[in-house]
């Protein structure tokens, strides 16, 4: 079967291909252009859905890194699973199947697959909105610069004096959308609600994740949300929710201590990876500043290699706040709320 993929990879060919995604391409599903995360598969018959399959891949300021971190998928697909059924469990979204529950949607040859079970999901084709829904409780990353400049992110206005990580006043609705160069770019707060009506759903993702973390001893700082409209345009949480991707974690307990020493916060996400990222000069420039359109510098970007002690800290960390968020470990996770019961963490 063939696949349907862009002109230009966005992925190192390292990475691009796994023994399940080969697998699943033998067998005769066809594979959609891929995330930079994420593979989607169209479903024989199913015209109202498609199979999303979780890699280990990374991406880290809009390129994908030519690394595989064990067991990022499983952990991400998990959490997803978490925040929709359990935080945001009243919330219309995307999402129809995980677990052993995927197999009534996949040709015979297919059911299962313990480790397919673990890493998809089975959800909704939507038609996605062209933005991404920003809600941040404190000023760091993206939103640094444009503050420092202007007093102002995305057009709302935030008082005097604050630095990286000081809270803000109330939680800001900051959208974004892609650039021509692909990397995320900032919206107007006001041109962006007007045009999509996303803030009250992004922010009410932001405020139930925070208000979840705080007992839990995490602080969450910001997150992303996407959305898409079903057939019969009812708006959709779409993509992840509440993941390391989508989102960040700080522990609680150092918090004050390190913003008195304007020191950058730990962070339970792959923020490792971009820290080493950012001391890496290519032959275009900084990687931070790569644009990804351009093949000659995505190509440098993938040619840039990863270091073994950062990989492995970094699927500590994902595993570490899988526990810390949900209560519970990824393994017996997936194996019992999941219901993948043959299901063990390759460690």
């Amino acid at each position: 079967m063939a696949m349907i993929e862009d002109k230009v990879p966005k992925i190192p060919a390292g990475v691009a291909e796994t023994t399940l995604s080969t697998h699943l391409v033998a067998g005769g599903l066809q594979r959609l252009p891929q995330g930079k995360a994420r593979d989607s598969y169209l479903l024989p018959n199913q015209s109202n859905m498609r199979m999303v399959v979780v890699t280990d891949r990374l991406s880290a300021f809009d390129i994908v890194t030519s690394s595989l971190f064990p067991c990022k998928g499983y952990v991400l697909n998990a959490m997803n699973h978490f925040a929709v059924t359990t935080i945001m469990a009243d919330h219309d979204h995307d999402l129809i199947a995980v677990g052993p529950e995927i197999d009534r949607y996949l040709p015979p040859h297919f059911r299962g697959n313990t480790e397919l079970q673990a890493r998809a999901s089975i959800v909704m084709n939507l038609k996605m909105l062209k933005v991404e829904g920003i809600a941040r409780g404190y000023l760091t990353g993206s939103a640094v610069e444009p503050y420092q400049k202007t007093g102002e992110v995305c057009g709302i206005k935030l008082p005097p004096g604050l630095i990286d990580g000081s809270k803000l006043p109330e939680p800001a609705f900051t959208p974004s959308t892609k650039s021509e160069d692909d990397h995320d770019e900032h919206m107007d707060a006001e041109d962006a609600e007007r045009q999509f009506g996303i803030k009250q759903l992004t922010l009410e993702l932001y405020n139930r994740c925070a208000a979840h973390g705080l007992p839990r001893g995490i602080i969450f700082v910001d997150t992303k949300a996407e959305f898409g409209l079903d057939r019969n345009r009812k708006m959709r949480y779409a993509d992840e929710r509440g993941t390391p991707d989508s989102s960040r974690f700080w522990p609680a307990a150092t918090y004050d201590e390190y913003l008195a020493a304007e020191k950058p916060q730990p962070s339970f996400d792959k923020q490792f990876v971009r820290d080493f990222l950012k001391t890496v000069v290519t032959e275009y420039g900084p990687f931070p500043k790569l644009k990804p359109k351009i093949d000659e510098q995505r190509a440098a970007g993938h040619a840039v290699r990863i270091p073994p002690e950062i990989i492995g800290r970094t699927t500590e960390l994902y595993l570490e706040i899988f526990e810390l968020w949900t209560g519970n470990d990824p393994e017996a996770y997936i194996r019992y709320d999941m219901g993948v019961m043959d299901f063990r963490l390759p460690l």
